[in-house]
């Protein structure tokens, strides 16, 4: 009985604690997640009030704690240039480098602005990193004289009269012969530093006379404040609406550039930093790339661990990459960007990955020493997933101009070649102090939401579990009851069946024992303080009828009852 009464009163208390459970797994794991993305959202959306560190590594990357950025060049050297030249062989190519800089940015004239945007100015500067580098920066590398093209490329377009160009041709190559004993026709030996930041060329300090070139030709810009004074940017912080963090909406005091076909309008991230939602396998994003005047299209391809961060990584999706008339693109793989780019002078200059990656097998034919390894020449993104922010970055490209017979009356016998000049690798990774942050922070809630969820669901089994336990205690009891009314119900239809049934008034409880053959009753059996008195030997044979409550009624009782009732007296 004890331990019946415990199970009917403890199994219901646990089970009350086990409801708490259940009530816990819905909103506790989804009100911790909240707080998750709140405190997430607070510190990847730039406002005034976002907190120093945050704001410091926007303005800048010059703290002893900041992330590095490295430029690493590798550059391609002919070595059978006079055969190139001479026989139109295939251009003989080495791979040199790499001549690695660090590269810094600074940010000024910040204004944010109520409506979720944020403007400012800003340069970069780039410092050699001789340690990180396989050669000199003044090693000097023969390849296209890419200021020459320019110059007869707009010589080409600019006139009309096939006279003029053909006397400015051989104008150009007389003056070339003898303005720079570092030329050779369509060809010029020059140092690295000079081909990455530029220097004023003999050739056209005299050419600039009759075209309008300028005399300086960089593909970089060691920039300064007063450098990019002009030169505003205006990007969306994801403030009235995070899907739209990073956007660019200007770039460079420009809100779109002009290709030959369209207006190429300034969208995309800046590839820092990406709405959480989208950072999927398989999901697109934009970036701008500012060296390509357009945006660019990655995909997410899988999910990666780096340092024990989980990262989506994001490489150049295949419709960036093959022919598309929009882009001035006719061979794959190749990002024709001679329109936009205005510093190149009018010379044709093409983007690709490196050693022609996921390019046209002509443009690997067309010289010797190309050799694609994925694992090195891909373009790559790796985004944090919680928070949509770069974890590590591979900006890989080529850069590359084109010869042939259209400049015959400077080489006579080259063939038309796509000619690889350099590529970059622009590594950026998180420091392990990042990284730690992540970890320490994110993943810990993440864990505090994960095991909350999972003490839960054993709450919920554990509630189920004394749901039917205690359904069970609660059967067990009721039949235990049942059985025990039973057993009194049936004592007492034994007597009757033997007696027939007592007075209405009479106590019940009583015991008979009955004679064969109608057997003398005289002697009352006497039973909690009742007798049941008769004189009458039993007859079997009577008939028993049914009172109202479907009791059975023996004759001989009726007639010893109404005995009773007229005699008061026999009544013990």
């Amino acid at each position: 009985m004890a331990r019946g009464a415990l199970c009917c009163v403890g199994l219901p208390c646990l089970a009350v604690l086990a409801a708490l459970c259940v009530v816990t797994r819905l909103f506790a794991p989804r009100f911790i997640d909240q707080q998750i993305s709140a405190g997430i959202r607070e510190n990847i959306v730039l406002n005034p009030s976002v907190s120093r560190d945050i704001y410091d590594s926007f303005l800048n990357n010059t703290q002893s704690d900041a992330s590095p950025t490295y430029m690493k060049f590798y550059f391609f050297n002919i070595t059978n240039l006079e055969d190139v030249r001479e026989k139109g062989s295939k251009p003989v190519l080495e791979e040199l480098g790499p001549y690695t800089y660090r590269v810094y940015y600074s940010r000024f004239d910040v204004d944010f602005n109520f409506d979720g945007h944020i403007q400012y100015k800003d340069y970069k500067y780039y410092v050699p990193e001789p340690s990180m580098s396989a050669g000199s920066f003044d090693d000097k590398i023969f390849t296209l004289n890419i200021p020459l093209v320019g110059a007869l490329s707009r010589i080409g377009n600019d006139y009309e009269s096939s006279f003029v160009r053909w006397a400015l041709g051989l104008a150009t190559k007389q003056i070339s012969s003898w303005s720079d004993e570092d030329a050779f026709g369509l060809f010029a030996r020059r140092t690295v530093s000079q081909l990455l930041w530029g220097y004023e060329d003999p050739l056209l300090k005299q050419l600039s006379r009759f075209v309008d070139v300028d005399e300086v030709v960089a593909f970089f810009v060691n920039g300064t404040r007063d450098s990019e004074a002009e030169m505003l940017n205006i990007m969306n912080t994801g403030l009235k609406d995070l899907s739209e963090i990073g956007q660019y909406e200007m770039w460079e005091g420009e809100v779109e550039h002009e290709w030959t076909t369209h207006q190429e309008k300034v969208r995309g991230t800046d590839g820092t930093r990406f709405f959480p939602e989208v950072v999927k396998v398989d999901q697109a994003v934009d970036i701008w790339v500012g060296d390509l005047y357009r945006t660019l299209t990655l995909r997410g391809k899988e999910v990666k661990d780096f340092s024990g961060v989980e990262v989506v990584r994001f490489e150049l999706d295949d419709g960036v990459l093959i022919p598309n008339a929009y882009y001035d693109q006719s061979i794959l793989g190749l990002i024709n960007v001679t329109k936009p780019m205005t510093r190149a002078q009018g010379a044709p200059v093409y983007f690709s990955l490196p050693h022609f990656c996921r390019s046209s097998e002509a443009l690997k034919n067309g010289v010797v020493g190309m050799s694609c390894d994925p694992e090195r020449h891909t373009l790559f993104v790796d985004v944090e997933p919680n928070t949509g922010l770069a974890i590590r970055g591979g900006k890989r490209l080529m850069l590359s101009s084109e010869f042939g017979p259209a400049f015959s009356q400077v080489e006579p016998n080259v063939v038309q070649t796509v000619l690889p000049i350099f590529w970059v690798d622009g590594a950026e990774e998180a420091t392990e102090d990042q990284l730690d942050l992540i970890k320490d922070s994110i993943y810990w809630a993440q864990d505090v939401s994960r095991h909350t969820r999972t003490a839960s669901l054993v709450g919920s089994i554990v509630f189920l579990f004394l749901l039917v336990a205690l359904f069970a205690c609660v059967t067990i009891r009721a039949k235990y009851i049942r059985r025990k009314l039973k057993a009194k119900q049936d004592q007492v239809t034994q007597v009757e069946m033997q007696t027939g049934p007592p007075d209405r008034g009479l106590i019940l409880d009583v015991d008979v024992e009955a004679g064969e053959g109608g057997q003398d009753m005289s002697s009352p059996l006497v039973r909690h303080g009742s007798v049941l008195p008769t004189s009458r030997p039993i007859d079997s044979a009577l008939s028993w009828d049914l009172d109202e409550s479907g009791i059975a009624i023996n004759p001989l009782a009726l007639e010893s009852n109404n005995s009773l009732r007229s005699r008061p007296s026999d009544r013990i």
